[in-house]
């Protein structure tokens, strides 16, 4: 197994060189990476010295393009003295095709870490682009990933350490959270934490720049300290990415001293990324057990005893149904089944129109209003209470 990593300054890439077991380095031009922080020119000095270094440089070329786009970074690859790279990276399918049809003598290595995630759908890409190498996705589990490297005939890459991508738009949406638009006229990156409601407590670091907008898990993929199994299985490849972690011009700082600890099965080797890890995939891909919590159990109960569907809840306050049937509310016992079968039963006096008023009857395809009911939440479905044991809610 070997590994390989981003580099952007020769401090960089003479780190590399000195490092075992690395024999390839990443340069992105910022005219074609996502986060490229070298021009182009700057690009075919790293990959020249590199060469005299003794490491393969790869041209990284994974921004997403429209038609206009594509076009004019075709161009712009195409005016490029690429005879130091070793191999070009993609990841728009387009630009993947151009470099194997204008450039069948360079190595393609091609990422989907977004775009398949079964072996038929990489087999077909081996078959059609030819790649030297597939930069598979995050969110396979182990078995997986060494599925891959076995019933695949290229190699196979995989992100051991750095930050995992969980939105890109190619808008720039953080420029309209700035009061004016001159302090940010010369800006060509923002650093940003986004958080909602929901999320306060965990921000997701963003990033911006002139191709568009990035928003990471506030935790950092790691597996560095798993990848015996991965070793033994064919996995040719892991990528570490170490952008963003050391002082602004370099991209490799530490690399070295990371990968011996990587190699020796060093005990602290967790320790040493300095931001939090996780791995959330690696192990077991168990996101399709939500689906089970997700699907409703109150569809099988949407017959003749379904009175109505709670449509709002103002916690302490009341409760808004959707009358499916004609009804009486005088005093009644009820209960209220949510999406995920649990119950709650309730003794309520009355019911109300929307202006407030008592009624006795609730009329079918009308909204009603009853009293808050603790742990009532919106979805679940009004029936005839059947046990004798029901709380009272007062009107």
């Amino acid at each position: 197994m070997k590994f390989n990593t981003f580099v952007t300054s020769r401090e960089d890439i003479q780190a590399c060189a000195a490092t075992r077991s690395l024999e390839e380095v990443l340069i992105e031009p910022r005219e074609l990476g996502r986060e490229g922080r070298v021009s182009k020119e700057r690009a075919v000095e790293l990959a020249s010295y590199a060469v005299e270094c003794g490491l393969k440089p790869v041209l990284v070329w994974d921004i997403l393009m429209t038609q206009g786009e594509f076009k004019a970074k075709c161009e712009l690859v195409a005016s490029m003295n690429l005879e130091n790279f070793d191999a070009i990276r993609t990841q728009d399918p387009g630009a993947a095709v151009w470099v194997r049809e204008r450039l069948p003598q360079k190595k393609l290595q091609f990422v989907v870490e977004n775009s398949n995630h079964n072996v038929p759908g990489l087999q077909r890409w081996v078959r059609d682009l030819a790649p030297e190498r597939l930069v598979l996705s995050t969110q396979l589990p182990e078995e997986k990933l060494i599925a891959c490297c076995r019933e695949l005939s290229t190699q196979c890459e995989i992100l051991g350490a750095g930050k995992i991508l969980l939105f890109y738009s190619k808008r720039q949406l953080l420029r309209s959270n700035f009061s004016s638009g001159e302090e940010l006229a010369d800006v060509k990156w923002i650093y940003a934490d986004s958080m909602s409601e929901e999320s306060a407590s965990r921000p997701f670091p963003t990033i911006e720049n002139e191709h568009g907008t990035f928003m990471y898990l506030n935790k950092d993929h790691f597996i560095l300290d798993k990848l015996a199994n991965l070793d033994a299985g064919g996995m040719h490849t892991v990528r570490i990415d170490m952008r963003d972690l050391r002082e602004e011009g370099h991209s490799a700082a530490g690399i070295k001293e990371l990968c011996e600890k990587v190699l020796s099965n060093d005990n602290e080797l967790g320790e040493s990324w300095p931001r939090p890890t996780s791995a959330p995939f690696f192990k077991r891909n168990r996101t399709d057990k939500q689906f089970s919590r997700m699907k409703p159990q109150t569809r099988l109960l949407r017959d003749n005893s379904c009175l109505g569907e709670v449509v709002s809840v103002e916690r302490g306050e009341a409760i808004a149904l959707y009358a499916l049937q004609d009804f009486s509310a005088d005093n009644a016992t009820f209960t209220f089944i949510s999406h995920d079968g649990q119950t709650v039963d309730a003794r309520i006096e009355s019911f109300m129109d929307l202006a407030g008023n008592p009624i006795g009857s609730c009329q079918a395809q009308s909204v009603v209003v009853s009293p808050w009911v603790k742990g009532v939440k919106p979805g679940a479905i009004l029936v005839r209470a059947e046990k004798s044991q029901v709380r009272e809610i007062p009107a």
